[in-house]
């Protein structure tokens, strides 16, 4: 594998309150002429997770806790 410069987008689809224990996170992962790419890998490393982007290049993780989230973007030969 190998990695390439690519831009994610994520932003938190629902408004979580303070009090809130869990929350969805999402994103596109686009390239330098903004068009999406499919099939790259989206990992939350503190937290072991990781997800695919589809043909849309979006991706989606689900009941996370509230707060910042770190996530890499890696794309295989």
């Amino acid at each position: 594998m190998f990695r390439i410069a690519l831009f994610a987008s994520a932003m938190a689809l629902a408004a979580v309150p303070a009090s809130a224990l869990a929350g969805d996170l999402a994103g596109t992962v686009r390239d330098s002429a903004a068009s999406p790419v499919i099939g790259v890998t989206v990992t939350i490393p503190a937290l072991g997770l990781s997800t695919t982007t589809d043909a849309e290049g979006a991706y989606r993780f689900e009941g996370l806790q509230a707060g910042e989230h770190r996530i890499a973007v890696e794309l295989a030969d």
